[in-house]
């Protein structure tokens, strides 16, 4: 049973209580299911909840989260970049395995991907500055640079990645 009906207004929008209403459960326990906090929630009560979740058509705030986040937490916190040599990596069945094995492993840590890029791209200074800062990310995985490294320019951006300290 849906809170809100095909006649409901479109922009009502669905709160954290209302899920908790329709889950049974308190608004606490939706709100550590729905940001994966560490606290244990019952397997059962994970299901209702992200039951409850579907059937509403709850969409998150994302800028509470970012508050939420920004008042314990930095933001960047759990987030990284990955920086490949170049669209090829894509199509090798190797780093396919291993771009898999780093997604599988990030999201089993509550971590997430916030970029994948190509390490000529971050010779853009604009594009530098926005990925490759501390409140953006909180790590940078580089992955078979050695391939690319060819002169003093190239030498020159990994020291400045280095540099970032992300």
């Amino acid at each position: 049973m849906s809170l809100y009906t095909e006649d409901s207004p479109v922009n009502e929008k669905v709160t954290q209580e209302d899920v908790a209403r329709q889950a049974g459960d308190s608004r606490s326990v939706v709100s550590y299911v729905v940001n994966n906090v560490p606290r244990q929630v019952a397997p059962e009560t994970k299901e209702r909840v992200l039951k409850a979740i579907e059937e509403l058509g709850y969409r998150p705030n994302k800028h509470a989260q970012r508050l939420m986040r920004e008042q314990g937490d930095s933001v960047a916190d759990k987030q990284f970049g990955l920086v490949l040599t170049d669209p090829s990596m894509f199509r090798r069945p190797y780093y396919g395995n291993i771009l898999a094995g780093i997604h599988r492993t990030a999201h089993a840590h509550n971590c997430h991907i916030r970029f994948i890029r190509f390490f000529d791209e971050l010779r853009n200074p604009v594009l530098f500055n926005e990925l490759v800062h501390e409140e953006e990310i909180s790590g940078l995985l580089l992955m078979s640079l050695d391939q690319v490294i060819e002169g003093e320019p190239d030498r020159q951006l990994i020291r400045q990645i280095h540099c970032a300290r992300v």
